[in-house]
């Protein structure tokens, strides 16, 4: 199973923070909400200063 991770450094080190998560592809979500709350995907991108976005 695949690790993804994430570190990062903030305020000059006096913030910092980090996670990894290891991924179960024969593991499905057996709810509505987790989908839901995980497949928004759209495209988002400035418009004369301001964010836009359209769902997909």
């Amino acid at each position: 199973m695949p690790t993804y991770g994430y570190e990062v450094e903030r305020f000059r080190g006096q913030g910092t923070s980090s996670f990894a998560v290891r991924t179960d592809p024969a593991r499905r979500a057996d709810d509505e909400l987790s989908p839901w709350l995980t497949q928004r995907f759209g495209l988002h991108w400035r418009v004369a200063g301001r964010t836009a976005f359209i769902p997909i």
